[in-house]
């Protein structure tokens, strides 16, 4: 009969990093050497860094439906400069806003407010560069040859505050006189006034808002950012003691998160502080001066500091952009290689004192042979250091993932870290193992951890009846004759070979605790409430981020929008329907198809049903109407267009909405105007139905917004989260497979992971944390950390050789509880430099993360190990183990 092992990447992995402790052993100072000139070469990168801050392309997806239709609009529309019109812009272009509004939400439209405010419109178009160059009027938009200006108070009330309720005004639709009573133009004001109150005949009686727009160019050689500047800079100088201006630019949310996150760096000192403080605490052995090691620990920090201005520098040579989300990483990543360094200095200490250090650290090595990939050794529990393989290979692999996300910024952040994570391990197994060796080497002269000078040990301070002073502060290790003794039992030296006090813990406390009838009911209680609270979180939870939410809370851009969204948007933003083949315009059927779908779109919810101008078509019938026009030809057709429609001032702007070539209407569009549609779940519908309304048009036809690229995040972050997820789950199974040789630990890895993405996804609802670009990022990275929390528990309790689950728990948790412990509260304390940030990405990184990190050790120290002893005792009293494979299973 043949024997099929599992364990046979374990075993050459096993071999390889045997190997590899000889060398580092050997030549010490090379392996702590070259990361430091690797270090040095690659952070030269960072003179090469270049930062991308355009929101739309960070945080919205690639290649999306709203992003095709933009470059259609784009081909069959083409806007000259000297046309531009924000309607029709599909940008939304770079432009300064004001709104303004009463202190006491009174009324604006009196004589007196009015000549204040044309008196601020007046100010701000003479705002200019801090040079004195440029003025508004060098940069503006233009529509035939004149900047743009709010219609309202230009065009209707004439730049005279006189004009107030001398003539009514209707709203939101005025139709203006600009030919003595021959000719008119229909003037959409709910963009520029808003808070109206308008009598029977929508006449405006009361405004409380007034919107100032002043749009500049996109053109490279326009100093048009050095305006913007300077709008910002002098805007505040206008004051008065009963309006209040909110202020904003295309430029805010890029230029305040840039100012956010230099506040976030200066946090790193914080970072820095409390992890190495942390550090030092947990590696001094109190009693034992040999056996601490504070300033090996101070070595694990510098190494992932290493690990991150060599990747950083690394992916700036080759040309990756920089963005201000990334600089989270160095958070995560000095969090999580001090996890690393606990591992390997628990794996060290769980070696034979009296080996040299040589054997010492080939053992610590040779232990990890299948965690660098996924799980502890098969044969013997005793190897705390596989955590660390263990947890790069699974969170890079996961972080990795990332990266075929269709966000660039998710893209970005996740090559940024997955490269720094790689180096971090790097460094870890040449740089801090180099570090240990020294270590190990004092160690082995039972050398003082801050002296270096030699020391007694536990049994020699006996003897030599010692003061009590140099027994605290001094003595530790173990003396030349215990190193000598070939008696690996003795019990004379047992106590100086004890486990750190906080294994003991977790194997005579905390093990037995969770193993009693009573907290076992009650915790298997307390995950069936976690379970319920995450279905209904799962319900609950919202889809995609507001741009807006990428400035500080206590921006002035906050205010902006909030006055917008209280004001303007009743009239919220217009949708073109785009007629892309070309028709004929004068067949019955086409038009009453046309009619068709404009109704359709118009019964929405969402949709408005008046009349807002904008409508080509429409309008065209009235002034047929109008003036007694008929029309049998294309010809025909295409000269009343062009020569009469077209050029009446009212329809000038509809040149910009039908395409012709050869006398024929190529393509054109209408426009229909939405209302506030609440949150994004309603905006994506709304979306999702004008496409469906259009695409089922017996004629070719699309739509489209301006806002529909950003709304299009709503629709593909859910996919992209759960496409990701799902790869990451697949994959840490695949390793799984391959390298863990025992079933049943496979089974609980998988469940383990499911529910902790399920809890951190439903319990973000209850923190106001939506599943966006941010929370994406933490949930794949959440799938490495599951691994990390649940493999080494499960797997640990089914290889003990334990009889009883208590057995079985202690055996596990004395060994891995404690590393797996730390390695979380590492992270949390790395993260609290963004606890108390003002920025909602960074926030928001920080409660997913904490999350992530609760739940993890939740279900690898408690909810997993009870429902295994559970199980298992349920099983033996069935008559049969749970335990489904070893090492070798015969064939």
């Amino acid at each position: 009969m043949t024997t099929c092992r599992h364990d046979i990447a374990e075993r050459a992995l096993s071999k390889l990093f045997r190997k590899y402790a000889v060398l580092v052993s050997n030549y010490t100072l090379p392996f702590i050497l070259v990361p430091l000139v690797i270090t040095g070469i690659c952070g030269a990168g960072l003179y090469r860094l270049e930062k991308e801050s355009d929101s739309e392309y960070l945080y919205t997806p690639q290649n999306s439906l709203a992003k095709t239709e933009r470059d259609k609009i784009g081909k069959l529309f083409p806007q000259a400069d000297s046309v531009y019109d924000s309607l029709r812009a599909t940008y939304l272009g770079s432009y300064a806003g004001l709104i303004i509004n009463h202190k006491n939400r009174d009324n604006l439209y009196t004589r007196q407010n009015i000549e204040y405010i044309m008196k601020i419109n007046k100010q701000v178009r003479a705002f200019k560069t801090k040079d004195g160059k440029t003025s508004y009027d060098d940069v503006c938009e233009e529509r035939n040859g004149d900047c743009m200006q709010n219609s309202f108070l230009t065009a209707i009330l004439d730049d005279d505050s006189s004009n107030v309720n001398k003539f009514p005004i209707t709203y939101p639709i005025y139709e203006l006189d600009i030919g003595g009573g021959n000719d008119s133009v229909n003037i959409n004001l709910s963009p520029e006034i808003g808070g109206v109150t308008t009598n029977n005949n929508r006449q405006i009686t009361k405004i409380e808002a007034i919107e100032l727009r002043f749009f500049v160019s996109n053109s490279e050689d326009c100093n048009c950012d050095a305006w913007l500047a300077s709008f910002l800079d002098n805007v505040d100088g206008i004051n008065h003691p009963d309006l209040i201006l909110h202020k904003v630019t295309s430029n805010t949310i890029e230029d305040e998160l840039s100012r956010s996150a230099t506040a976030v760096v200066s946090k790193f000192s914080i970072l820095f502080t409390l992890l190495i403080s942390f550090s030092i605490i947990t590696q001094i052995w109190y009693g034992d001066s040999v056996r601490s090691k504070p300033f090996l620990a101070l070595a694990g920090v510098a190494s992932s500091g290493l690990a991150i201005v060599t990747g950083f520098g690394l992916m700036c040579w080759i040309g990756v952009k920089f963005i201000d989300l990334v600089l989270t990483c160095p958070f995560l990543a000095i969090s999580i290689g001090c996890d690393d360094m606990f591992v390997l200095i628990a794996a060290w200490r769980t070696t034979d004192q009296k080996k040299s250090t040589s054997e010492r650290l080939k053992s610590t090595f040779e232990e990890g042979g299948v965690s660098i990939t996924i799980t502890v050794n098969s044969t013997t529990i005793s190897s705390d250091a596989n955590l660390l393989f263990s947890q790069t290979l699974t969170d890079v692999l996961a972080i990795t993932i990332g990266t075929i996300s269709s966000f660039r910024s998710v893209q970005i952040f996740c090559g940024y870290l997955a490269v720094v994570l790689l180096f971090d391990f790097i460094y870890q197994i040449t740089f801090f193992a180099g570090f240990m060796v020294y270590e190990g080497r004092r160690e082995e002269k039972n050398g003082h951890f801050l002296t270096l000078r030699p020391v007694l040990s536990k049994s020699e301070c006996i003897e030599q009846e010692k003061s009590t002073s140099y027994s605290i502060f001094c003595k530790g290790g173990i003396s030349q004759a215990e190193r000598d003794s070939q008696i690996d039992n003795n019990e004379k030296f047992a106590i100086d070979n004890k486990p750190h006090f906080a294994s003991e813990f977790f194997k005579t406390k905390f093990a037995p605790f969770i193993n009693h009838p009573f907290v076992r009911i009650n915790t298997l209680i307390l995950y069936i409430a976690y379970l319920g609270g995450t279905i209904y979180g799962c319900t609950r939870v919202d889809l995609g981020m507001e741009l807006s939410r990428l400035a500080p809370d206590n921006s002035y851009v906050i205010s902006y929008y909030a006055e917008q969204n209280r004001y303007f948007k009743k009239y919220f933003y217009s949708v073109s329907i785009a007629i892309e083949e070309e028709i004929d315009y004068l067949n019955l059927n086409n038009i009453k198809e046309i009619n068709n779908v404009r109704q359709n779109l118009k019964n929405l919810e969402n949709v408005h049903d008046e009349y807002l101008g904008n409508d080509w078509l429409l309008d065209f019938e009235r002034f047929k109407t109008k003036h007694n026009i008929v029309i049998n030809s294309q010809d025909a057709l295409y000269n009343v267009l062009k020569n009469q429609f077209l050029n009446q001032p009212a329809y000038r702007a509809y040149n910009l909405d039908i395409a012709f070539s050869n006398k024929r209407i190529l393509a054109s569009r209408f426009w229909v105007t939405t209302k506030d549609s609440g949150p994004s779940t309603t905006q994506v519908e709304l979306m999702k139905d004008a496409r469906k309304i259009t695409e089922n048009a017996k004629l070719k036809m699309f739509s489209f917004a301006a806002l529909y690229p950003i709304i299009e995040q709503y629709v593909a972050v859910l996919p992209n989260t759960l496409q990701n997820i799902g790869i990451a789950t697949a994959t840490m199974l695949v390793i799984s497979l391959v390298l863990i040789p025992d079933v049943f630990t496979i089974i609980w890895v998988t469940l383990s992971i499911a529910s902790i993405c399920a809890g951190v996804i439903g319990f973000m609802a209850f923190w106001s944390v939506n599943i966006d670009t941010i929370s994406m990022i933490n949930l794949v990275m959440c799938i490495g950390f599951s691994v990390d929390f649940t493999a080494h528990t499960s797997y640990a309790f089914v290889k003990s050789s334990g009889e009883t689950n208590l057995e079985k728990m202690q055996h596990a948790f004395e060994k891995i509880a404690f590393p797996v412990l730390l390695g979380g509260l590492s992270t949390i304390l790395g993260l609290m430099g963004m606890a108390a940030t003002n920025v909602y990405i960074f926030r928001v990184f920080f409660k997913t993360m904490l999350l992530v990190m609760l739940f993890g050790l939740l279900h690898g120290l408690l909810f997993l190990p009870t429902i295994m002893i559970t199980l298992n005792g349920l099983c033996k009293k069935r008559g049969r183990s749970p335990r489904v494979s070893n090492s070798e299973i015969k064939a």
